[in-house]
């Protein structure tokens, strides 16, 4: 499985207005399915093709030590920017 340390050059934002989370590295994912002909749609862009989705696991620095963070229902989006995490995901 590979770990978020694994990856040091890479952003994960916290997005309010994101309603799944979205990772633009195939390599981040611990569980991957392809996808076909499923689409997201961000504002200025048309529909944007999804790759996969899947599971994604990483560790995150915290005042009082380090948390291991599994995401489910991971889209897989190339050529994103940054790494996405829906904070609205988050909360159900």
């Amino acid at each position: 499985m590979a770990t978020y340390d694994s990856f040091p050059f890479t952003r994960i934002l916290l997005d309010c207005g994101a309603t799944a989370h979205m990772f633009t590295n195939k390599q981040h994912f611990s569980m991957y399915v392809n996808s076909v002909n499923e689409f997201v749609t961000m504002e200025g862009y048309n529909c944007i093709p999804v790759a996969g989705w899947g599971s994604v696991y990483f560790n995150t620095v915290l005042p009082n030590g380090c948390l291991n963070i599994t995401l489910y229902k991971v889209l897989h989006i190339l050529y994103l920017g940054v790494n996405l995490i829906s904070l609205g995901v988050l909360h159900h």
